[in-house]
């Protein structure tokens, strides 16, 4: 519909899968891509997410990349940049990302809020592996994990130059 509902670049769901090679998704609103659903398998290598907006309607969403209610997404030699609220979000028990070599710029929060601005966020249980990349210039936190179950693994990432938020929080790594 055109009321600022819908717009995510790739959508895949309902136990489908995706391999995407050699892909940009630029200016799409909600989720640049968004793996959601138990048995949905996802794999974009070579990916370029840029310029998420968050939804016009609710002023929510803006991920570059988002995974949740069990969703398998594997992202490799990726670049998320200037995206909105998180460059990836991972969300609910069950839900496992794998970050190979993969760097996020400039996550900016929700014009509307000042809310996230996360480089990487997890939450609510999934779980998140980060290996090689970059983490830099995000607003508010590079890198946040929060609620019971939730894990993150790292190694190799380099978390630097968190902006804060417009307000001044934030800014931490």
């Amino acid at each position: 519909p055109g009321d600022g509902s819908q717009g995510t670049g790739i959508q895949v769901d309902g136990g489908s899968s995706l391999a995407a090679d050699y892909v940009r998704v630029s200016a799409a609103r909600n989720r640049g891509l968004n793996c959601e659903g138990a048995g949905t398998v996802c794999k974009a290598t070579h990916v370029y997410i840029d310029s998420t907006q968050v939804e016009q309607k609710s002023g929510e969403g803006g991920a570059a990349a988002a995974a949740a209610g069990g969703a398998a997404l594997t992202l490799e030699q990726a670049w998320l940049q200037k995206n909105k609220t998180a460059g990836v979000l991972a969300h609910g028990a069950g839900t496992v990302v794998a970050l190979n070599w993969v760097s996020i710029y400039d996550t900016a929060p929700a014009p509307a809020t000042a809310a996230n601005g996360f480089g990487v966020f997890v939450l609510a249980g999934a779980s998140l592996s980060h290996t090689g990349g970059y983490v830099q210039g995000n607003a508010t936190t590079g890198v946040r994990v929060h609620g019971a179950g939730s894990t993150l693994f790292a190694a190799g990432v380099h978390v630097l130059g968190m902006k804060g938020a417009p307000d001044k929080s934030g800014g931490q790594g």
